[in-house]
């Protein structure tokens, strides 16, 4: 993971978060799945170079008014002519875990995210856990890593047991919590 993290930022990829934070008003946008060999071939071409051991699961059209932005919607196979299809969104599986990744028509990678289930957790966080929670037993704990542009980010979401009770906790590499999930 360590290599991975350190080939994106010597890389100097960009990340912009694929989410668009309200909908737009009064405009109906779509993610179009793009058809099984009518993928891009700059774009397949950078996902082989940025990850080259991942199986592509499959590849959607992203329209440039949903790049950068939260949204909540469901896929649908069609597009009007007047919605801009500049991206393209990745969703693959490697050796390493599930990921998505947003590239633009050119190839370039513009975001990156990914969960790794049961991994690591550095030395702080261990210590953290074993202060604050040392009668509590870690029964599942995911990495979350994506970047971009502005930051790289790395947190750990740590699930605790205590007989029948459970907490999670989402946890930087430092070792602060962020906050009780």
């Amino acid at each position: 993971m360590k290599k991975l993290i350190a080939a994106l930022v010597m890389a100097g990829m960009s990340f912009g978060a694929t989410y668009a934070q309200t909908p737009l008003a009064d405009e109906t946008l779509v993610i179009k799945a793009v058809k099984k060999g009518d993928e891009p071939k700059q774009v397949m071409d950078a996902v082989k170079s940025d990850f080259p051991d991942v199986i592509v699961k499959d590849v959607a059209f992203l329209p440039s008014a949903l790049y950068g932005r939260e949204w909540a919607l469901s896929e649908r196979n069609n597009t009007d002519n007047k919605t801009e299809l500049m991206f393209y969104q990745v969703s693959a599986y490697g050796p390493t875990g599930h990921f998505q990744a947003v590239y633009d028509k050119a190839g370039k990678l513009l975001s990156f995210k990914q969960a790794l289930k049961d991994a690591e957790l550095p030395d702080a966080v261990s210590n953290t856990l074993k202060t604050l929670y040392g009668d509590w037993t870690v029964s599942g704990d995911k990495e979350y890593f994506s970047y971009d542009l502005k930051k790289t980010d790395v947190a750990y979401r740590v699930t605790l047991t205590k007989g029948h009770k459970h907490k999670h906790l989402l946890i930087d590499p430092s070792g602060k919590i962020r906050r009780k999930v």
